[in-house]
């Protein structure tokens, strides 16, 4: 996994970012957003998004590949 910047991470081809804080449970969100830009993992820890990636790429779901552009997108750069 590679650190970008505090909140944003890439782990296997997926973009992984902290949405913020849900106050209803009081809890911090996660989400992981493939290559088109559509959000699929959600989870209330890091760990627990790793984990819905690795099911995803594991039964062949997806294959979770970011291209440069698709990176600067996301970081809005």
């Amino acid at each position: 996994m590679n650190r970008i910047r505090k909140g944003s991470y890439i782990y296997r081809g997926y973009y992984i970012e902290c949405l913020g804080y849900y106050e209803p449970e009081h809890r911090i969100v996660w989400e992981a957003v493939d290559e088109h830009g559509n959000g699929f993992a959600h989870s209330y820890s890091l760990k627990g998004v790793k984990r819905e990636i690795d099911y995803e790429i594991q039964n062949g779901l997806s294959e979770g590949i970011l291209t440069i552009e698709n990176i600067t997108k996301f970081l809005k750069i």
